[in-house]
Formats: structure tokens, sequence, C-alpha cells
């Protein structure tokens, strides 16, 4: 390219010097803006595509930091949830070793109620507790809406046999229920859901029938004990059984006692585990003998229709009236007490210390028996069913709008990716202990000891599955901490500002202007000397 130096009025090197000079000190100036903001994308005309990224990195960075924030929240709301769950059931312990201390007979009345005073304070305590654990202004154990039941039980239909339900008798081990049907001279199986399916054939329309520990189930024919495999094998287990209805239970060793008739008035005979009759229980008590139980302790209790009474067998053979003006089928609970189907269909439950209270009306109901969490089993013989009582159980409703049984944590730096934490209620309402009474000698304790042992094992299982959902919580933490990280590092490489790089850029465009701004009063010296020399 020529230029000419003789030109006056356009100095063409000049300019282009200038041009170079512009150059060069905006990228010196672009180099000093990168390393004093420390970033190398300051507008968009830096790096299009790198803002637009970068930016976006921006969005999930900060969103991830956020989450990480959120979801250690979460876990300091477990945790504060957690210190008041253990407090409460050490209280629980406490509460139980007091219902085991009443249990005790050497007890005055004086000292049942002390007891109770102090059983009452701790019911409170675990209520205060439950109400003013918070987590930032957040209830934490009162969540959702209690429907307590009180002490009522609710009735309905289990399963529908088809045919005439009479005896039947609980797995305790499968949770099957084994019902007879004697108008069609069937065993028929229930399984924990209902479902009806036939077991095994039977023989001589006799209408009871009960299962030893190994899920044998034994009944009835005219003369003999029939013993029915889990398989459903039938085979004699018992010769010689004499007339009567029949009706027989079984104790925690496996023998079985049954009623039967001689010379008009009736008897329990009782079969040893190897099928034989070792003995037979007689009195001058007995007259027409309806059912008979036993509870956990080998006591007998039979029922009488002629006399009227329910009658208490001890294992050594001591007979005395347990209850006056009461008979019919019978079936005890795991903690001893006893249920009875009354003449007037009504289902009354007697404490071993002989308190009686009605908690049902079945119309025609028959027999009766009772699973391991207390829920009542009776057949009616006309209606063809098996009715289930269910033992009151408070419910925990999730319609409180301003308690609702869950939280939602953001765990997540987007839409959508949130985490249900599922909250308790361990009030002493939703636990099912608002009232556990102990003051009098006729109640039961074992039924406050049955209450608390289930709010132990309700608390367990809810403080189990809090920390199960801490782990994924703290796992999640550890997920997002990597991903911050990683954004954090793409992040970087994109807009942060290479140093070293921009450092040298500097010193080069340094150079470069300083050249420029010499050879441009350079070039000017030149012209106008060369100009001058031509005049």
């Amino acid at each position: 390219m020529y230029f000419s130096l003789g030109s006056i009025n356009t100095d063409i090197f000049s300019l282009n010097i200038r041009r170079y000079l512009d150059i060069n000190q905006s990228r010196m100036f672009k180099a000093l803006e990168k390393l004093s903001s420390g970033v190398q994308i300051n507008r968009a005309s830096d790096n299009v595509a790198g803002l637009s990224i970068g930016t976006k990195l921006e969005t999930q960075i900060r969103g991830t930091n956020q989450a990480i924030a959120n979801t250690q929240d979460g876990i300091n709301l477990i945790n504060t949830a957690e210190g008041g769950i253990n407090t409460i059931t050490d209280i629980l312990q406490r509460i139980r070793e007091l219902i085991l201390q009443s249990a005790n007979d050497t007890n005055t009345q004086s000292d049942r109620e002390k007891i109770q005073i102090e059983i009452n304070e701790l019911l409170k305590a675990i209520d205060d507790i439950a109400n003013q654990t918070e987590f930032n202004g957040k209830k934490l154990l009162n969540r959702g809406r209690v429907e307590p039941t009180s002490l009522q039980y609710t009735t309905s239909t289990f399963a529908n046999i088809g045919n005439e339900a009479e005896g039947i008798a609980f797995d305790k081990k499968t949770g099957n229920l084994f019902v007879v049907s004697s108008s069609v001279n069937k065993i028929y199986k229930v399984t924990p859901d209902g479902v009806v399916t036939s077991f095994a054939d039977t023989l001589g329309g006799y209408t009871d029938l009960t299962i030893d520990n190994l899920g044998n189930v034994y009944t009835a024919d005219l003369t003999n004990i029939i013993k029915i495999t889990p398989a459903g094998v039938t085979s004699v287990f018992t010769t010689g059984i004499i007339g009567g209805n029949h009706s027989m239970t079984i104790d925690r060793d496996n023998n079985i006692y049954v009623i039967e008739t001689l010379a008009g008035k009736d008897r329990i005979a009782k079969i040893t585990p190897d099928g034989a009759i070792s003995t037979y229980i007689q009195s001058d008590y007995f007259d027409m003998l309806v059912d008979v139980a036993c509870d956990s302790q080998g006591n007998l209790f039979v029922s009488d229709a002629v006399t009227n009474n329910i009658y208490k067998v001890t294992p050594d053979g001591v007979i005395s009236t347990f209850v006056e003006n009461l008979w019919g089928t019978l079936a005890f609970d795991k903690v001893d007490n006893l249920y009875v189907i009354s003449a007037a269909s009504n289902i009354i439950k007697i404490t071993p210390k002989g308190l009686m209270t009605t908690i049902a009306n079945i119309n025609n109901g028959f027999f009766i028996d009772i699973n391991n969490i207390g829920d009542i089993y009776v057949s009616t013989s006309i209606n063809n069913t098996v009715e289930k009582i269910r033992a009151p159980s408070p419910q925990i409703k999730d319609d409180n709008a301003e308690s609702p049984l869950s939280l939602t944590l953001q765990v997540g730096p987007n839409e959508g990716q949130t985490f249900r934490v599922d909250m308790v209620n361990i009030t002493t309402t939703a636990l099912g202990i608002e009232i556990l009474d102990i003051s009098t000698p006729k109640i039961n304790p074992y039924d406050a000891l049955l209450k608390v042992n289930k709010a132990i094992d309700n608390i367990s299982t809810q403080r189990a599955h809090l920390g199960a959902q801490q782990n994924r919580l703290e796992g999640i933490t550890n997920y997002l901490s990597s991903m911050y990280i990683n954004l954090s590092d793409t992040k970087s490489r994109i807009m942060d500002t290479d140093i070293a790089k921009e450092i040298a850029n500097l010193v080069k465009y340094q150079i470069l202007v300083q050249a420029g701004t010499l050879l441009l009063a350079q070039v000017s010296q030149i012209r106008r000397n060369f100009i001058l020399s031509l005049l």
C-alpha cells in the first residue's frame, strides 16, 4: 500500500497509526476492566453466548445454595421434633412402670390413687410437650386433626360366610379366622382382608372349634375330637367324647377343654396334647353349660344357661362364681378381659376383677373371639356373617389447613423439586391414652398397659420414619453440595477472569499504545521535515 508524504490536507500515516492506537487502547482498557472486576464478561458484547450460559448457571447456583439451606432447615426441624418425641417416650416408659406397680396386689387403695395422680400429671406433660414443640413458630407434634373415638367401638360386616356362621376361632399367628357352619358341615377360612374359602368338612353338626399355637384346628363330631392341620389334613385326635354341645377351648399348654353331658349334667373333659382324656371337671354348680374359655393364667371360665352364672375354675380345680345373672358364649383378649355375648346379644366386657361394661350389640350374635390388637369377631347364626367390632382407635385426619400432616420442603433450584416431611401427632388423644385409669382394684391395669404399649410402638414407628426422612434429606444435601461445586466451577471457567492471561494482554496492549503514541509523534515530524525540504 502506497501513502504519499506530500499530502498536506490528509495525513494518511497519522490516521492509520491513530486507528491502531484507538484499537489497542480499547483492548488495554478491557484488560484493565477484566482484571479490576475479576469477570471476563462485563457486558453482552464481550461474549454473547457465554453471558447467556453464565446467567443460567448463576440462576442454578443461587437456587442450589438456597435449596441447601432449605434442606438443612428441614433436618433441623426433624431434629427438633425428635427431641420432643424422645422426651415423650421417656414419659411413656415411666407411665408403664407405674401401671405395672399398680398391678401388684400389695398396693392399698390409697397407693393406687397416688399412682393415678402421677399418671395423670405425666399425661398432661405429654400434651404440653406435643403442643409446645415448635420450629420457627410451626407446631411439630400435634399436626392434623384428631378424631377421637373416646370409648366407642365401631361395628362392620367382616365376612359373609354364605351359610349359618357359628363357632369361630382366631389364629393368632396367621391372622386367619376359622368359622364352623354346621348346616353344611363345613369349616371356612377367612383371611385378614375378609376373603372366604372352604377349609375342611366336618361331621355331626357340632358348632364350635379351637386352634392351638401351631395353627391346628380342632372341632368335634358326635363322639370324637377332630384335628385339622393348617394344610387341611383331617384326622381323629380323641375318641370317647359323649353327648353335649361340645363347645371347647384350649389353654397355653395346648390342653383342650370340651363340654359334654353325662346323665343330664354337663361337665368338662380335659384332653392333653397327645389326645388322651386326662380328667373331668364337674360340679354341683354346673347344669347346662353353654361355653368355656381359658385365660392366660390357665383359669377356665364356663357359662351356665340354667343357673345364669359364669363360673371360674382354677388350675387346681377350685370352682367359684365369677359373675352372677349373666351367661353366653365367651372369649378372652390378650390381657385377660372376658367378653360375653349375652342372651340379649349384648357384647359385655368383664375385667379380671369383675367390672362389667357393655360395648356393643350384635343382632343374633352367636360365638365370639378376639384378635391380637383387641378387635372382636362375632358370628351371627341367622345373618350368615361374621361381624367385626373394632377396638377404639383415634383417627388422625389431614383436613386441618392450619396444621397439615405433612410439610413441603423446596430441596432443588427448580420448580417441582420438593420433599414432603410427614409429621406426627403424639398428643394423648392421638395415641389413645387420654384416659389411663388404674385407680381401683376392679379395673384391669393391663388394659392401660396395652394402651401404653401400643402408644410406645406407635411413637417408635413414627420416630423411625422421621429418622429415615432425615437420612434422605442428608443425602439430598450431599448431592446439592456436589452440584453446587460443579456448577460454580463451570461458571467460573466461563465468567471469571484468567488473571495470567489478562495481565499478559495488558502488558501487550500497553506496549502497543506507547509505541503507537511515539510513532504518531515521529510521523508528524517526518512529514513536516519532508514538506519543508520541498519548499
